[in-house]
C-alpha cells in the first residue's frame, strides 16, 4: 500500500497537483480559523459579517494568493527575460495543474530531446534550445515561425518540423577512404554491402572527354547562412543570438524548400523529404561531372601554366577551383575550351540556389579520385616509362639554375669587393681635392693590401699581388711622387 502511495506521489503527472493541493489545504485551514469556522471565534472585524461574506473572503483570498505566488515562482521554473515570458510560464503552470501534463522539449546541437509521445501531443508547451540549435515550427497545415537559441513557447497545435545545428557541417559523397569502388564483390561481402558500395560509386561517377570513368570523393563544408540576400550585414535583426551561424530567414528557407527523395516517397512525408544539408554536395557533384568532361585522362595530371591560376596546375586543380568558385561566390569565371578560365564573369546559378535554401558554402574539397583497374595500370606503366626522361629534364633544369645562381653570386661578389675597396681607399679624403692618378694609386694600393691580408678572397698568387704593388709604385713615380 505504501509503495502504491509513493508511486502515485512521485508520478510527474501528480506531483504538481499534490503539492498545490497540500498548500491550498494549509491555507484554507488557516483562513477558516481566521474567519471563525474552525477552532475559535472569528476576527472581530468579521464577527458580525454574514456567512456568505466570510465564505467569499476565504475563497477569493485563497485564489488570489495562489495566483500571486504562482506568478512569482514562475520566474524560477524557467529562465525569463521579459514580463510576458513570465506570464507564458505561469500560464503553462496553471494548464499543467488543471489539464494535465504539458509538453517540455529540449534541443541540443540540433537534436530534439523529448519523452515518448510528447512531440505530437495536443497541448501547449515550452522548448529549451542551446546555443547550437534552432528550429522551424509548424501546425498540421502550415509553417508558423523560426526559433533560435534560448527558448520557445509552443502553441496548442505547434510542433517541430525541422531542427538545425548552427555549427559548421560537413557532407561527403563518394567512396569511403581506402575503399576501391571498382573491385568486384569480395568474399564475405554481403549483397547489401556490395550494393551500398556501388551506390557510393555511382553517386560521384563521371567521364572524361575520352570516355574514361573517374569516381571522386567530394567533401563540402557549409553552414546556415548568417546574412541572406537582401539583408545587410550591419542589420542583425533576425540573426540568432549565438557565436555560431544562423538567421531566422535562412532557417525558414531551408525548412520549406527541402529536396524530395522519390525513392522514399512510399514512407510518407518524413520518408520523402531529405535532410536540408544534402543540397550542397549534390550540387558540387553536378559541377564535378560538368567540368570533368572538358578534359582528357592525360590532362588530369599534366602540370602546366593555365589561365586564371597563379602557378602551374593540373586539370584536377582547375576543376577543384571551378567547383569552389561556383558554390562560394555570386559570380565565377567559366572554364575555357582548352585550359584554365576565361576572363569574363558569369552569375553563379548554384550560389543563388544555395541562398534560396538558406545555405552558405565555405569550402569544397576534392579529396580523392579513383580509376578502373586497367586505366590505373596504364597510368603506372606510362609513368614508369617516362620517369627517366622526366628525371633527366629536371636534372638539366636544376643544373641550369645552379650555374645561373653561381654566375650571379660571382658578379655580386665583384660588386661588393669594388664597393669595399672604394669606401676604404677614399675614407676621409675629399675626392674633389685629389687628381685622378692619385685616386688610382690609392685604389691599387688598397686592393693589393686587401688581397695580401686576406688571400682567401681570390685564388691570386703572391706574384699577382706583387704586380699590383709594382703598378702602384709606377703610378706614383710617374706622377712625380
Amino acid at each position: 500500500m505504501f509503495t502504491k502511495i509513493k508511486r502515485f506521489l512521485s508520478h510527474p503527472h501528480n506531483k504538481p497537483a499534490v503539492t498545490l493541493s497540500l498548500g491550498f489545504a494549509i491555507y484554507l485551514y488557516l483562513a477558516l480559523r481566521y474567519a471563525g469556522f474552525v477552532g475559535h471565534s472569528p476576527d472581530p472585524r468579521l464577527a458580525h459579517a454574514p456567512l456568505w461574506v466570510r465564505l467569499s473572503f476565504v475563497g477569493l483570498g485563497a485564489i488570489v494568493l495562489a495566483l500571486l505566488w504562482g506568478f512569482f515562482f514562475a520566474q524560477f521554473v524557467f529562465p525569463s527575460e521579459y514580463l510576458w515570458e513570465r506570464g507564458k510560464i505561469f500560464e503553462l503552470i496553471i494548464s499543467h495543474v488543471l489539464f494535465g501534463y504539458g509538453r517540455a522539449l529540449s534541443m541540443r546541437n540540433g537534436r530534439l530531446i523529448s519523452r515518448k509521445g510528447e512531440l505530437r501531443k495536443f497541448a501547449p508547451g515550452v522548448m529549451a534550445l542551446d546555443t547550437a540549435s534552432a528550429a522551424v515550427l509548424r501546425t498540421a497545415t502550415n509553417f508558423t515561425r523560426a526559433v533560435g537559441p534560448t527558448k520557445a513557447f509552443l502553441g496548442l497545435a505547434e510542433f517541430v518540423d525541422t531542427a538545425f545545428d548552427l555549427r559548421l557541417h560537413s557532407r561527403t559523397l563518394g567512396p569511403y577512404e581506402g575503399e576501391d569502388p571498382f573491385l568486384p564483390q569480395a568474399e564475405g561481402e554481403s549483397d547489401e554491402q556490395y550494393e551500398e558500395r556501388q551506390n557510393r560509386r555511382w553517386s560521384t561517377s563521371a567521364k572524361t572527354r575520352d570516355g574514361v570513368e573517374v569516381v571522386a570523393r567530394i567533401t563540402v563544408i557549409f553552414h546556415l547562412d548568417d546574412h541572406p540576400d537582401g539583408i545587410s550585414e550591419a542589420d542583425e535583426k533576425g540573426r540568432f543570438r549565438t557565436e555560431l551561424h544562423g538567421h531566422a530567414v535562412s532557417a525558414w528557407r531551408a525548412a520549406i524548400s527541402r529536396p524530395i527523395d522519390m525513392e522514399g516517397a512510399e514512407a510518407g512525408e518524413q520518408g520523402r523529404l531529405l535532410n536540408w544539408g544534402w543540397i550542397p554536395p549534390y550540387i558540387a557533384v553536378d559541377i564535378w561531372r560538368e567540368s570533368l568532361q572538358r578534359f582528357s585522362l592525360e590532362e588530369l595530371f599534366r602540370l602546366k601554366p593555365r589561365d586564371g591560376m597563379e602557378e602551374e596546375a593540373t586539370a584536377l586543380e582547375v576543376i577543384s577551383k571551378a567547383i569552389n568558385e561556383r558554390l562560394t561566390k555570386p559570380k565565377y569565371h567559366p572554364l575555357a575550351a582548352e585550359d584554365g578560365f576565361l576572363p569574363e564573369e558569369l552569375e553563379s546559378r548554384e550560389y543563388r540556389i544555395l541562398q534560396e535554401h538558406g545555405i552558405r558554402v565555405k569550402k569544397v574539397v576534392l579529396a580523392d579520385v579513383f580509376f578502373p583497374p586497367a586505366v590505373e595500370r596504364e597510368l603506372v606503366e606510362r609513368w614508369a616509362a617516362d620517369w627517366l626522361t622526366r628525371a633527366r629534364n629536371e636534372r638539366e633544369t636544376v643544373e641550369k639554375q645552379r650555374r645561373l645562381a653561381a654566375k650571379e653570386g660571382e658578379e655580386q661578389a665583384v660588386r661588393d669587393l669594388g664597393q669595399l675597396v672604394i669606401s676604404r681607399a677614399c675614407d676621409g679624403v675629399d675626392i674633389s681635392s685629389i687628381t685622378p692618378r692619385e685616386c688610382a694609386v690609392r685604389l691599387v694600393e688598397y686592393t693589393a693590401k686587401l688581397l695580401h691580408d686576406n688571400p682567401e678572397l681570390f685564388s691570386f698568387d703572391h706574384g699577382e699581388v706583387a704586380e699590383l704593388e709594382r703598378i702602384a709604385v709606377y703610378l706614383r713615380e710617374d706622377n712625380g711622387g
